[in-house]
C-alpha cells in the first residue's frame, strides 16, 4: 500500500533546491563572472611549489636507479620548474 502525500509534501519532494525563476541563467553564464578569491593565489603557489617537490623526486629516482650524479635531479627539476612558472603566469593573466 502507498502512504498519502499532503500537498505542502508534495511541493516539498518538487523543489529542486535553485530558487533562481525558470528562465534566468546560471551564476557564471552570460552576466558578469564571479570576483576573484583572495585565497586563488595559494593554489598557485602550491601547484608552483609540488612542480619542483615532484622534479626533485623523479630526478633523484632516475639517478638513483642508474647511478649517476645528480645530472637527472637537475634536469627534471629545471624543467618542472619552468611548467610551474608558465602554470603560475597563465593563471595570473586569465584573471
Amino acid at each position: 500500500m502507498i502512504p498519502a502525500i499532503s500537498a505542502s509534501e508534495c511541493r516539498w519532494l518538487s523543489q529542486s533546491g535553485d530558487d533562481r525563476p525558470t528562465g534566468a541563467a546560471p551564476s557564471g553564464e552570460g552576466g558578469a563572472p564571479p570576483p576573484p578569491s583572495p585565497y586563488s593565489g595559494i593554489g598557485a603557489a602550491y601547484t608552483l611549489a609540488g612542480s619542483v617537490v615532484a622534479g626533485l623526486v623523479i630526478g633523484w629516482s632516475i639517478d638513483h636507479a642508474t647511478g649517476t650524479s645528480p645530472r637527472w635531479t637537475v634536469a627534471v627539476t629545471m624543467l618542472f620548474l619552468g611548467v610551474g612558472l608558465y602554470q603560475l603566469v597563465r593563471e595570473a593573466l586569465r584573471k
